[in-house]
């Protein structure tokens, strides 16, 4: 695994407006599938439904890569919750839109919320990021 500045990986995150989650779960389950564990392909993080259970998989790799420090269906609620929220605050207001549901949609609270659900996304693989960070300190000592 490499190593990355957890400042940085949270600061992409926010910067980019979560397209760096992305590249980051495709950089690390390379990394992963390089140590040996089968990842199913990072394609299905597009697709509807099938994320979630790509997801799971990757929690699974991620479990094993970190030496058991968090159970897989940990993981697995760190790094779904996040856009499970988003989906249904998304869904919500688009609803509202389309006139489907009656509600007053006031911008800068939807703004709002949308920023708090990217910081806490932020958050969630920097949380696993220093679990990788961890696991490639214990090898390096382990090594010397």
């Amino acid at each position: 695994m490499t190593k990355r500045n957890l400042l940085l990986v949270w600061l992409f995150t926010c910067l980019t407006q979560g397209l760096y989650t992305l590249f980051w779960y495709v950089k690390t389950k390379r990394e992963m599938t390089m140590q040996g564990q089968n990842i199913l392909p990072a394609w299905m993080l597009i697709i509807p439904f099938a994320n979630w259970y790509w997801l799971w998989n990757y929690s699974q790799a991620v479990s094993k890569v970190i030496n058991q420090k968090l159970r897989p269906i940990t993981v697995y609620k760190i790094l779904i919750s996040i856009p499970i929220l988003s989906n249904i605050l998304l869904t919500g207001v688009l609803l509202a839109k389309a006139g489907i549901i009656s509600t007053t949609l006031d911008q800068s609270r939807v703004q709002v919320v949308f920023t708090i659900l990217l910081q806490l996304q932020a958050v969630a693989i920097t949380i696993i990021q220093a679990y990788f960070n961890q696991t490639v300190d214990q090898n390096t000592v382990s090594e010397s």
